[in-house]
């Protein structure tokens, strides 16, 4: 009995194998090892990466140990008041490569002269990231 498959794309599968059906499912319900993260032929939006993304990503890489949040500000050269639009934005860039910011970016509070700050460094798939595009 023939297995028919409507792919998120509107192409169509058939089958006679079940296990097939099984499997196919699996990797569409499955992407990058996150079940019900839909692939981008599912219609998600791809986001360019923006300038200032493209600092605070440049300021990461040249310090694998990672930066306080003031620390990432100086070498990035952004203020304060623009970071967290920049990082939805880094979050809209990591999303529509079908991962989420904390894949890229690793974000730990840290104790400081009795307040908290955060670190941020990047991940190792990050890294790699940011390798490919050549910052």
């Amino acid at each position: 009995m023939p297995f028919k498959m409507i792919m998120p794309s509107g192409s169509v599968v058939e089958t006679d194998n079940v296990q097939d059906v099984v499997a196919l499912e699996r990797a569409l319900a499955t992407r990058n090892g996150k079940p019900g993260t839909p692939a981008p032929e599912a219609g998600r939006k791809e986001f360019a990466l923006s300038e200032r993304g493209g600092l605070i990503l440049k300021a990461l890489k040249k310090n694998p140990d990672g930066l306080l949040n003031q620390d990432l500000l100086e070498q990035s050269g952004i203020d304060a008041g623009s970071l967290p639009p920049v990082f939805r934005g880094l979050k809209n860039w990591a999303t529509g490569l079908g991962h989420e910011l904390d894949d890229f970016i690793a974000r730990d509070r840290v104790a400081m002269k009795d307040k908290l700050v955060t670190k941020f460094r990047l991940t190792e798939i990050g890294r790699k990231a940011v390798e490919k595009l050549k910052l």
